[in-house]
């Protein structure tokens, strides 16, 4: 009967955690579910569409599937690196069919080697063994070693990606779409802290013998030794995987397991301010999971840590500069932990998300052909700018590779290379006009990485052009 009160009075305290619950005035809550409430608006939202990463995270018992705490559970959301997840799955899959060995090489096309980082650095046309594959794609979280695992499974990444959304639905992960097997950025790719804790369960459960490889610290690759990115390893007790992700759109992801006196208990965070804050978070969560387990009151480093960050509602517009900077300061020693190079958000009379995707063929000719030259004037539109460049040449075929990707979603986009004189030198800045306000962010999205060159900036309405400066 004591231990039975002890453990009632460990959830009332996980359940009361203000970390935990999404506002005070939420009407439902119980044991295995904490109470959710809708998204808030930003407060500056009339000034801006740029929407930060949403916080989900959920912590459930990996034996019993019981949830021990939730917040937004459901909710879509960027995957990242958290993708190679199911990449990793459909490989250890075709291991136990037999389709392939740890020794099997796997070619590198042209299309893989050329992945945005975070990369392993492969070549075009050498080869890498599934064995060594799925240390990269575990501690390294390479790109370029997801693209030649799903061109290798699935004949082509696209084919790949179909394959794994099916196999998801199959494994009871709902809400999960994969438009490719790295985590990239795609409009199109979303899953959620549950679906993820499903896949994490799966991997656990059907694949002992592979798991263990998500415990490394580190990997050897051609001399040179990688470190994990998965830093919970380092400090929190019991934990032996899984997966880190970062991307701008996403916020900082990471799916975690542990063992404490004979629970395992997985744990999924979508969202994160940081690599460091999003750690501890998670960390704190599954230190209040354990307590409930073990039928006592949550410690206070669990207290503590689960305090700390982040917010359950998306960042106020007037807090994202000072969240961007902290990433940035935070990330750019810790190259491990982002999937995507940090890319500053630029304001330009809208802030703009800026996202990278895998690289697309070069442009043709013909869609060269349909870039309009402008002279400094006002326009009517929206438009966003992907650079500025030395020649015209160069703008031309930037913002026709870009124009490429738009034009089957933005049919009135429009490809302009506008030539103005800055700093003494004539430059020629490459632009896509004729978008809506509420369209800029995904455009900038399905921008190929390797075009924007300045980033992603919001070109305003009746923004008065200047030749010269």
């Amino acid at each position: 009967m004591r231990v039975g009160l002890v453990r009632l009075l460990a959830i009332g305290m996980l359940l009361c955690s203000p970390s935990l619950v999404m506002a005070a005035s939420a009407k439902k809550a119980s044991v295995q579910k904490v109470a959710k409430a809708p998204v808030k608006k930003a407060v500056a939202a009339k000034k801006s569409q740029y929407q930060a990463p949403i916080y989900t995270a959920i912590v459930i018992d990996a034996t019993t599937g019981q949830v021990l705490s939730e917040v937004n559970a459901d909710t879509p959301s960027y995957p990242a690196s958290l993708t190679k997840m199911m990449t990793l799955y459909m490989l250890f899959e075709a291991l136990e069919r037999g389709d392939v060995s740890l020794e099997s090489p796997m070619p590198v096309s042209q299309r893989a080697a050329s992945a945005a980082p975070s990369k392993l650095g492969l070549r075009p046309k050498s080869k890498i063994t599934v064995e060594q594959a799925i240390g990269a794609l575990i501690t390294k979280s390479a790109n370029d070693v997801a693209v030649v695992t799903g061109e290798y499974l699935g004949g082509t990444e696209d084919h790949f990606a179909e394959k794994m959304t099916v196999r998801a639905r199959t494994l009871g992960m709902s809400k999960t779409t994969f438009k490719n097997a790295h985590g990239l950025p795609n409009p199109g790719q979303f899953s959620t802290a549950r679906d993820m804790s499903i896949l994490a369960s799966h991997l656990i459960k059907d694949f002992p013998q592979y798991y263990s490889q998500f415990s490394r610290m580190e990997f050897a690759y051609q001399g040179q030794t990688i470190r994990t990115h998965n830093h919970l390893l380092e400090f929190y007790e019991g934990a032996d995987g899984i997966k880190t992700g970062y991307t701008t759109a996403s916020g900082f992801n990471l799916v975690a397991s542990a063992t404490r006196n004979g629970y395992r208990l997985i744990g999924v965070m979508f969202g994160g301010t940081s690599a460091n804050a999003r750690d501890r978070k998670l960390a704190g969560l599954m230190d209040q999971g354990f307590a409930v387990m073990a039928g006592t009151p949550p410690s206070d480093m669990a207290i503590a840590r689960n305090n700390n960050l982040p917010t359950t509602d998306r960042v106020s517009s007037d807090r994202i500069g000072t969240q961007i900077a902290q990433i940035e300061e935070e990330t750019t020693t810790e190259e491990g932990d982002r999937d995507e190079p940090f890319v500053a958000v630029t304001q330009t009379g809208s802030p703009i998300e800026t996202t990278i995707l895998p690289p697309l063929p070069q442009s043709s000719p013909a869609a060269a052909a349909s870039i309009t030259v402008v002279n400094p004037a006002a326009s009517s539109s929206w438009g966003v700018q992907i650079g500025a460049f030395s020649t015209r040449a160069k703008a031309e075929d930037q913002v026709a590779a870009a124009i490429s990707q738009l034009k089957t979603t933005f049919a009135q986009a429009t490809a302009q290379v506008l030539p103005v004189k800055a700093n003494g030198k004539m430059v020629y800045r490459a632009r896509i006009m004729g978008l809506q306000n509420q369209d800029l962010m995904r455009a900038c999205a399905m921008i190929p990485a390797q075009v924007k060159s300045g980033g992603c900036q919001a070109v305003p309405p009746d923004a008065k052009r200047v030749a010269s400066r």
